[in-house]
């Protein structure tokens, strides 16, 4: 009893402080009222750790969260958010209501979080370290109930700041719209997260800030500083000429957050993302403490990359269209940094030669129109980049005219940057232009709407149209690319993007792969008795051959493990031959 009567006097004393918190709350909002909401009030503690209360009205029994994905919340919200005082339970779905106490004085479902790096996948991470802050992803957290508003508000210990959109402060507020009654489909939710303000970073700490030209740099102390200085030069590039060519700066203040962690892994690797709050993540592991010219490459294309997608923000980025964002922002960062000098002359023909060898390699058998809705490194990322090269050359009117020029021009027609609106923007484009842009875009526009079309032959009839020479090259001397090994482990046993590096005898999968059946760190020797990465082409065309009969394929492992994994779905088949473009061709593409 003793217990129990503690429990109840604890539970009494926490109810009164919430009571005089909603009181307080209350009392500041009577002379404006608004509908009822549901607050999630954010705080960073020491260690760093964070408080998250949500204050819950009366009536309300359960939250629904917007990131319902039985993956992401086994991954990062069950082994972070834990209860502080049991009245709400926490499921794969939803926060719901335990204790029957005064709902009226307990409006307050208290939890903890101890944030740290998972590294399970590329981007949202949801309370990430970063010195003696955090960083937080709303979407993780975002709970709501139908028809209820949401406000978000976030404090930090004295001495820290938080910001997010260009707002920085000791304390940050953010009002979100009411919540329709129904968000049951991915499209829905991703809508609604953008609705309701979850779809943010949140930096809560310290640290020095680096004032760049437009935006701000934050860095933990893990970045070496030459890393820094590298970044912020990319980064002022980016904002300067991206914001010159398509004629209109981000909206608000961009961040730059550059975190790193130690790892056993073989060579430099980095991820990132950018949020509807023009905050950027960029992560890397295992930066070399001192100037590494390799790093400094990879990493300025990485910077550019994400810059891009500040004028992304607030456009239709659901998986179909995942091509326009990631393709485009590819495109736009080889172009700016080939403009800025910043890579070598060639660099960006020769990306180009990959796009269009990884692209056609895993879908040039398949109409455009049938590839399948996904976030595949090929399709999003070197089909994209390809389709607006070739929409570029399609519209160009002179050789000098940049390509970002055109970037902007679309992004500006498209306030819902889809699939019809980069259409649209193609045949305003040459309606009145001459006869051989004319039939180029037609040929273009065949490419996306011919249900019978294989991608490869529309590649081909734009090609054609614009009288620019390729040559048919076998499958067997295209030799083997990092795209070809994705197009096969991508598409069978793993459930997210996975790195992949080639060596000189295996191939290599990263420490953080979710992949059904392989080991992390996974040294790959042969797949269907084919060395790889030597003969990786053959190899793909055994894997085909396998599944057309069967459901199963088999890898060697460097130690002799013979590993079966699921056939892709579906397995496609592999085109004989593929168009390259000759060198005088790629020079076409470039501005002069």
């Amino acid at each position: 009893m003793t217990r129990r009567a503690d429990f109840w006097s604890h539970t009494r004393a926490a109810c009164t402080a919430a009571l005089v918190q909603a009181l307080a709350l209350s009392a500041a909002l009577a002379a404006a009222p608004e509908p009822p909401l549901v607050a999630i009030e954010v705080r960073t503690l020491p260690g760093p750790l964070l408080r998250i209360d949500y204050v819950v009205p009366p009536e309300v029994d359960a939250l629904q969260f917007l990131s319902p994905d039985p993956r992401s919340h086994s991954a990062f919200r069950a082994p972070l958010l834990r209860s502080l005082d049991g009245r709400a339970r926490l499921t794969p779905t939803h926060l719901e209501r335990v204790l029957e106490v005064n709902r009226a004085a307990c409006p307050r479902w208290q939890f903890e979080v101890v944030p740290q790096r998972l590294g399970l996948y590329a981007f949202y991470e949801p309370a990430q370290p970063v010195g003696e802050g955090v960083l937080l992803q709303t979407r993780h957290y975002a709970a709501v109930a139908p028809g209820l508003g949401l406000r978000w508000q976030f404090s930090a210990l004295p001495g820290q700041r938080v910001g997010t959109a260009g707002r920085w402060a000791s304390t940050l507020t953010l009002n979100a719209a009411p919540e329709p009654a129904a968000f049951g489909t991915a499209a829905e939710h991703a809508a609604a997260a953008r609705r309701l303000s979850a779809d943010h970073y949140v930096f809560m700490g310290g640290g020095d800030v680096l004032r760049g030209e437009g935006f701000r740099l934050i860095s933990d102390p893990a970045v070496p500083a030459w890393l820094v200085a590298s970044i912020a030069e990319v980064g002022e590039l980016a904002l300067a000429r991206y914001t010159a060519a398509l004629k209109t700066p981000p909206a608000g203040e961009a961040t730059l957050l550059v975190t790193a962690s130690a790892t056993d892994a073989d060579g430099a690797i980095f991820h990132g993302d950018v949020t509807a709050g023009q905050m950027i993540r960029l992560h890397f592991t295992a930066p070399a403490p001192q100037p590494d010219a390799k790093l400094r490459d990879e990493a300025a294309r990485f910077v550019a990359h994400e810059m891009a997608h500040l004028w992304h923000v607030g456009a239709d980025t659901t998986p179909v269209q995942a091509w326009l964002h990631e393709g485009g922002a590819d495109w736009m960062a080889a172009v700016l940094l080939h403009e800025g000098r910043q890579t070598a002359p060639d660099q960006l023909g020769s990306r180009l030669r990959s796009a269009l060898t990884g692209c056609l390699m895993e879908h040039g058998s398949t109409p455009w129109a049938r590839i399948p809705s996904r976030h595949g490194r090929a399709h999003a990322y070197q089909c994209g980049m390809l389709l607006y090269a070739l929409a570029y050359r399609v519209n160009r009117s002179q050789p000098a005219l940049s390509p970002l020029i055109l970037v902007g021009d679309l992004l500006r027609s498209a306030p819902v940057l889809d699939q019809d609106a980069f259409v649209r923007a193609v045949q305003a484009s040459a309606a009145s232009a001459d006869a051989r842009r004319t039939s180029s875009a037609a040929a273009l526009l065949r490419l996306f709407r011919d249900p019978d079309l294989a991608l490869a032959d529309g590649v081909r009839e734009v090609l054609r149209a614009l009288d620019i020479d390729y040559a048919e090259t076998p499958l067997s001397a295209l030799g083997h690319s990092r795209s070809n090994a994705m197009f096969l482990i991508g598409r069978a046993a793993c459930r997210s993007f996975v790195g992949i590096y080639l060596r000189t005898d295996h191939v290599e999968f990263d420490a953080a792969n979710q992949c059904d059946g392989l080991p992390q760190r996974a040294r790959v020797a042969r797949i269907q008795d084919v060395a790889v990465p030597s003969e990786t082409s053959l190899a793909l065309r055994r894997v085909a051959e396998r599944c057309a009969s069967a459901v199963r394929f088999d890898l060697t492992l460097e130690d002799g493990t013979v590993l079966t994994l699921p056939c892709p779905e579906p397995t496609r088949r592999l085109p004989s031959s593929l168009p390259q473009l000759t060198p005088a061709a790629l020079a076409d593409f470039i501005p002069r």
